[in-house]
């Protein structure tokens, strides 16, 4: 299972202009009173959770985004292991409409945007009280830079009683585009305005041909839905009816338990998680129909599927290779690289075998070989198949000698092997290496560099069982079974 990491987000303005946009409360942070002095539009109970102390006034001026010569505030708490809230005088916000936060800020730390709608009190020091709902990304910053930012969250209730918060986490000194260091966070400008999610079908949300082919709709939030694919522990997957490219996603959701055929619609926010775009904090969750026929695979290959500029296309797509092989690598964080015919014996293009949604029994090994593998397209540092049960797996087709390319060796023997094996080339050979691996792919002995037509291992020193060598000579790679008596 994957950890989630919240998103840095940095946006100029988010692209709404095609929604009527009503300003629900604004702040410039103009005005003060009290002792301690603090600013009159804020620090409102009952969300405000960071110490009044520790919010100070800036009349600081360089650099400042909008409005010279006033305040802003400054927030320099020393809890730097918590978020705390900053809580603005209660608003009106209505259910199912959705509310940008837009401000801007500096320092080293992070912020998140938040509504909050509940009644009850907070516990003192944390920001995740009941009826607190935030977006699904937060701003990052270490510098004295002034940044401009605007985070969306959906209300969940209506009321005349939210209180926009901004939950921060101080992490230290800033030192960068000085003068001068900025202590703690400030923020100036805070705007929130009211607007109505986008309705945007799959294909838009995720098509972008230009690298890293990042998602329109990233850090916005919208109105969308298709018909579930695949379903998991932390979420689904799920794609337009038909659709045999760019119309697919992966949904990240604790909250909400579809089923596999299940026709849904939802908003949520649209994110990115190390190239692989996501749909999350989901909302307004609605089940239309039920036992719907599944989009039929689209057939692919090892080159189509390894290309970057081909692949973004089919991510949250059901996808299928005919006649594949798990590679000799040990697999990364559970994943076993395969490749099909269409990937020459000596490229080291490949796709990859991910466990997300199931791991199949007996477990994957080193040059397995399927007559199929079915499952989702996904990217988690590299494009995945994500199979779904054990019927997304084809037969295993079993030979001897389990490659595409079998020219490079003529004879191995003997088979089965006491202590001793013999590899005859098809052609002398100035540089050959030999290398032996269990069949988890796990290189059992040192590789062997040598030349010549013949090859001899010995004192195979190995526990009884079944094993692969892999030869590399003149451009060509060859892999064999052979059993250790």
């Amino acid at each position: 299972m994957k950890t989630r990491l919240l998103t840095t987000i940095g946006i100029t303005a988010l692209a709404l202009s095609m929604h009527s946009q009503t300003i629900v409360f604004s702040s410039n942070f103009a005005n003060w009173a009290g002792n301690p002095s603090l600013p009159t539009d804020w620090m409102a109970a009952p969300a405000t959770t960071i110490r009044s102390s520790v919010v100070t006034k800036d009349s600081t001026t360089n650099g400042l985004p909008l409005v010279k010569k006033r305040y802003v505030v400054n927030l320099n708490d020393t809890n730097q292991s918590k978020y705390l809230s900053f809580a603005s005088i209660p608003f009106k916000v209505d259910s199912g409409m959705a509310y940008t936060v837009t401000y801007s800020y500096r320092g080293k730390g992070s912020v998140r945007a938040g509504l909050y709608t509940g009644f009850k009190n907070i516990a003192k020091d944390t920001a995740l009280g009941f009826g607190t709902t935030y977006s699904g990304t937060e701003s990052s910053n270490s510098g004295s830079k002034w940044y401009r930012v605007s985070q969306s969250i959906l209300a969940d209730t209506t009321t005349s009683m939210a209180q926009c918060i901004l939950s921060v986490e101080k992490e230290a000194t800033a030192t960068k585009n000085i003068p001068p260091a900025i202590t703690g966070i400030e923020i100036d400008s805070v705007v929130v305005t009211q607007w109505t999610p986008q309705i945007i079908d799959l294909y838009h949300v995720q098509y972008n041909t230009v690298s890293p082919y990042t998602s329109p709709f990233y850090g916005k939030m919208v109105k969308t839905g298709g018909i579930v694919t695949a379903v998991y522990s932390a979420g689904y997957y799920i794609q337009s009816t038909n659709a045999t490219s760019w119309a697919g996603c992966e949904v990240y959701d604790y909250n909400f338990h579809p089923s596999m055929g299940d026709s849904i619609t939802f908003t949520a926010d649209v994110d990115e998680y190390f190239t692989n775009t996501e749909l999350q904090t989901v909302f307004n969750y609605k089940k239309v129909s039920s036992n719907n026929p599944l989009p039929a695979p689209v057939l692919l290959n090892a080159l189509v599927l390894n290309d970057a500029t081909k692949n973004c296309a089919y991510q949250g797509i059901l996808i299928k290779m005919d006649t594949v092989q798990t590679n000799p690598v040990v697999p990364f964080y559970g994943q076993w690289p395969l490749t099909d015919a269409s990937v020459a014996a000596s490229s080291s293009a490949s796709v990859s075998i991910d466990k997300q949604i199931f791991s199949p029994t007996p477990a994957i090994v080193a040059y397995s070989k399927y007559s199929f593998i079915e499952g989702v397209g996904n990217f988690n540092f590299e494009f995945n198949i994500e199979p779904r049960f054990a019927a997304d797996f084809g037969a295993i087709i079993n030979v001897s000698v389990q490659n595409f390319n079998n020219t490079l060796v003529s004879k191995m023997y003997p088979n089965p092997v006491s202590n001793e094996l013999t590899i005859d080339l098809s052609l002398n050979q100035e540089k050959a290496t030999v290398t032996v691996y269990d069949m988890l792919g796990k290189e059992v002995s040192s590789p062997l560099i040598t030349s010549g037509s013949r090859i001899i291992l010995k004192n195979i020193n190995l526990p009884s069982g079944v094993y692969m060598v892999k030869v590399l000579a003149g451009g060509q790679a060859q892999m064999m079974k052979f059993v250790k008596e």
